[in-house]
């Protein structure tokens, strides 16, 4: 019996013991934002609404920080909402995507924190699997990990501690012991950062100034392998015209020589040339004592932010031949003097159409004595039309009224002090005509509104770029040879031995190729593709095929990972696709027989047949999709003919034909 009771209370310590081992998982703080760092990359989870979630190097960007929100009677469970009001989620359309979402959606929403401390954690979707991403060059987010996966593994960081004295991480506190800097760290030869011999993160070397990090620059010549001339960050959020000054502590190590100095200074662009500074230059002096005894010394400079709100700071060497490194700590940013009366807007462009209609922007105004007034073109509405002198951050929308086009400018105006904010509003209409007015286009966001009804991979994304979009207020762009892929299924939506006709307006740098999968296409299980080349213009790519024996799924891709000569940045707008097999009962119902449409003497002449009297109206296009001219007019019962557009080049043009609600198109040649 005795033997039985110490066998219990040995067992009952033993169960103890496992659940006193079990930590609890980190938990954030209540209403705190957060940058989610990868470590070893120190890249953060962000991305823009309309494209996949990814890394990238940290700014001080609303869609960087997130928001830890408890899920209701879920223990460790969050949802993610950063500062443009978005949820990561998982992606409605597969296991492994991620995406943003203006609402929760339910577990695909729904993030577990897997461990202890915040140095140290892995997110995981209650839809799927952890998140994590491939490499430092390939950065989109995936949910379909596991808890072993090697970039997977993140580090959870208060905005308030990473960003101090307007500096992202200026004191290299938050970075990874042998890592890389957090934030945007450039050298002019392409080197990678950290662990090793590189350029990286150094921890209790000495050489740092306060704390525990500093980053050792590799200043040793082109006899090291991972050396370099210069470096660069960028500074952001600066305001125009103001002054600013930024110090740093620094020691140096490995050389003595008298030429190893480097220069320090603000640069419009990364990496430039010391004789283009846009302030003081500070030159270091190499220390007599090379240890990490040396006493730490203090570099300044002064710089006149520029008018884009952004600059980079650069370190030099002076002279390329010489060999050391450089420890920087500590760098702080101050703004000693405001600027000129000046307005900044949060938008330089806002586009509009009749799907889009509305907008907004953030008004920011400097030494302004008078109140802020705003005008606008016509056909466009804001709901402030004047704003105080002190306003700072202060949201104005916009609305457009979809009636006629309304392209100029929104004029804001305070004393001496106007900034303005090209619009572009343009009903998809005005630019863009059906095919085939009466078919159903089998895609149905054929403007490029949004990716929801698309699927894919990579670097996608909508934009509304005025001097980019071809028609309305959006298009959609591919970016990197063979860097992204735009999908869109077909599957339920197509027909057995059954001909279709596919047509998008293309803006291309190099190939993009169209591939159908799954359609059976010239009674073959293979692939079908079309490729194009519109060598960086807007061009119309146009082409038909004949399904045959389907398969048990249909797909279209568009990517330029097909060919040696891919595209790097591509664009798509007003994408279309029809069952062209119902035009021949379309033509029927226009009541109008033996069409003929024909050339002579350099114009285009359409000969019919009517059944009754009828209004038909004829409108001619180019291959990219441009209507050149519409006509329309009352005819007799019988025989007819019409000259429907005279003195046009030599080319390609179709012609559009509707009567009665109905429509068919031919082609012709000049």
């Amino acid at each position: 019996m005795k033997q039985i009771f110490i066998f219990s209370v040995i067992l009952c310590i033993s169960f103890a013991s496992v659940f006193q081992t079990k930590a609890a998982n980190f938990i954030p703080e209540t209403g705190a934002k957060y940058y989610i760092v990868a470590t070893g990359t120190g890249l953060v989870i962000g991305g823009l609404p309309a494209a996949q979630p990814n890394v990238n190097n940290a700014g001080k960007l609303a869609s960087q920080r997130f928001e830890f929100i408890p899920v209701s009677g879920l223990t460790d469970t969050y949802y993610l909402k950063n500062d443009t009001a978005y949820y990561l989620s998982k992606w409605s359309g597969n296991a492994w995507s991620t995406t943003y979402t203006t609402t929760t959606n339910g577990t695909s929403s729904e993030w577990v924190i897997d461990g202890t401390s915040a140095s140290s954690i892995r997110l995981k979707v209650n839809a799927s699997g952890y998140i994590g991403y491939n490499s430092a060059t390939d950065r989109p987010l995936w949910c379909d990990k596991n808890n072993t996966f090697a970039t997977g593994v993140f580090k959870l960081i208060k905005t308030t501690d990473l960003i101090q004295n307007d500096i992202i991480d200026g004191g290299f506190e938050n970075a990874d012991a042998e890592g890389t800097p957090v934030g945007v760290w450039i050298n002019d030869l392409g080197k990678t950062y950290g662990g090793g011999t590189k350029s990286r993160i150094q921890t209790s070397s000495g050489y740092e100034s306060a704390g525990a990090n500093s980053f050792l620059l590799k200043f040793l010549g082109t006899s090291d392998g991972d050396s370099y001339n210069s470096i660069s960050t960028k500074l952001t959020s600066l305001i125009p015209g103001a002054t600013y000054q930024l110090s740093f502590k620094y020691k140096q190590s490995i050389s003595s020589a008298t030429d190893a100095t480097t220069r320090v200074f603000a640069a419009a662009n990364a990496n430039a040339a010391y004789t283009s500074a846009i302030g003081s230059v500070f030159t270091t002096t190499p220390p007599t004592d090379l240890t990490s005894a040396q006493p730490v010394s203090t570099g300044i400079i002064t710089f006149v932010a520029p008018s884009n709100s952004y600059c980079y700071l650069v370190f030099s060497k002076t002279i390329a031949s010489a060999s050391y490194n450089q420890n920087i700590d500590d760098l702080v940013l101050t703004k000693t003097a405001d600027p000129n009366p000046i307005i900044t807007s949060s938008a330089s462009y806002l586009v509009f159409d009749e799907v889009n209609t509305t907008g907004s922007f953030t008004v920011t105004g400097y030494s302004l004595s008078n109140s802020i007034t705003i005008t606008t073109p016509t056909g466009v509405v804001v709901d402030q039309s004047s704003l105080s002198a002190t306003a700072s951050g202060i949201k104005v929308n916009v609305t457009y009224d979809g009636v006629a086009s309304a392209n100029g400018y929104i004029t804001l105006t305070s004393g001496t002090a106007s900034t303005r904010i090209r619009v572009k509003a343009n009903k998809n209409t005005d630019c863009f005509t059906k095919l085939y007015p009466t078919l159903t286009n089998i895609i149905t966001d054929p403007y490029f509104n949004s990716l929801s009804t698309y699927a894919g991979w990579g670097s996608k994304s909508i934009i509304s770029d005025t001097t980019i979009v071809f028609c309305g207020s959006s298009c959609a762009t591919l970016t990197g040879a063979c860097g992204a892929s735009l999908d869109y299924s077909l599957t339920g939506k197509l027909t057995a031995n059954t001909t279709y006709r596919f047509k998008a307006m293309v803006n291309s740098n190099a190939e993009l190729s169209f591939t159908l999968n799954g359609c059976g296409i010239n009674g073959s299980t293979a692939d079908y593709q079309q490729v194009s080349n519109t060598s960086g213009v807007w061009q119309a790519i146009d082409f038909s095929f004949t399904t045959g024996t389907l398969a048990s799924a249909q797909n279209l891709w568009i990517n330029s990972c097909s060919g040696s000569n891919r595209a790097t940045t591509s664009y798509l707008d007003n994408m279309e696709l029809y069952n062209t097999s119902l035009t021949t009962k379309i033509e029927n119902a226009l009541n109008i027989q033996n069409q003929r449409i024909y050339v002579n003497n350099n114009q285009i002449v359409a000969d019919f047949n009517l059944e009754q009297s009828t209004n038909i109206e004829f409108l001619v296009y180019n291959p990219q999709g441009i209507l050149l001219s519409r006509e329309k007019a009352s005819f007799e019962m019988g025989k007819t003919q019409k000259l429907i557009k005279s003195s046009l080049p030599s080319g390609v043009y179709l012609v559009t034909i509707i009567s009665n609600g109905k429509s068919v198109t031919h082609k012709v040649i000049i």
